[in-house]
């Protein structure tokens, strides 16, 4: 009982290893950073998210939280994958409400998804949501 006990222990860890290791930088795998802006209705979006999903590769998403209309993978994000990408932004106001301050603040249009092209030289985007595809809540 003992040894299987061991060899149990063993192997569990030998595959927790692996895993470990194969979270790792892959070859041929290559992250780029994105920044630019994103507006709703002609106006900077406070504060949100940014995703991209690779669509054709595997590797995992980037992301970047939007800061006064602004993002940038580099800071506080995760750099994204060439090909093609789902695009998934989200928006809000920002404002705090004083008499509940735990109050999540307002969503400003439903989650935005589009499918867009990176390329390896690309590093800026801009994102105008357009008002027949992201209606005010």
């Amino acid at each position: 009982m003992k040894r299987f006990h061991s060899l149990g222990l063993r192997g569990a860890m030998a595959l927790m290893v692996l895993g470990i290791l194969g979270c790792g930088p892959k070859s041929g795998v290559e992250r780029h950073d994105l920044s630019g802006t994103v507006t709703f209705k002609g106006n900077p979006v406070p504060v949100g998210m940014v995703s991209f999903e690779p669509i054709e590769k595997g590797g995992g998403g980037g992301f970047a939280p939007i800061r006064n209309g602004e993002f940038d993978t580099a800071d506080g994000g995760r750099g994204a994958l060439s090909g093609t990408t789902a695009v998934r932004i989200t928006g809000f106001d920002g404002i705090k409400d004083p008499s509940n301050p735990d109050a999540p603040p307002k969503a400003l249009f439903p989650a935005y998804e589009t499918t867009i092209d990176l390329d390896d030289d690309q590093d800026e985007i801009e994102f105008a949501l357009p008002l027949e595809d992201a209606q005010p809540n």
